[in-house]
C-alpha cells in the first residue's frame, strides 16, 4: 500500500495488522495507536513522533527513523 500520510495525526488510532509497505509518515504524529502486528516494510518515518504506542510483533525491517521522536530503531 504506497499512501501518503505526511503530517497525519494517529492518536489513538487502530492500525492493528496494517499493511503499509512503501508508505510516508514524514512528520505524522502516532501517539497512543495500536500498532499491533502492523508490517511497515520500507516505510518513512522521517520527522514523525511516536509515544505511547503498542507495537507487539510489528515489524519495521529496512524503514527510515531520521529525525524521529520515539521511534522503535531497536524493534
Amino acid at each position: 500500500m504506497r499512501c501518503d500520510f505526511s503530517d497525519a495525526d494517529f492518536t489513538g488510532a487502530n492500525l492493528e495488522m496494517v499493511r503499509a509497505a512503501f508508505s510516508w509518515f514524514v512528520r505524522a504524529k502516532i501517539v497512543d495507536a495500536n500498532l499491533q502486528e502492523g508490517k511497515f516494510s520500507t516505510v518513512n518515518f522521517t520527522g514523525a513522533t511516536m509515544k505511547g504506542n503498542v507495537l507487539r510483533f510489528a515489524i519495521f525491517p529496512d524503514s527510515t527513523f531520521d529525525q524521529c521522536t520515539g521511534c522503535p530503531t531497536d524493534w
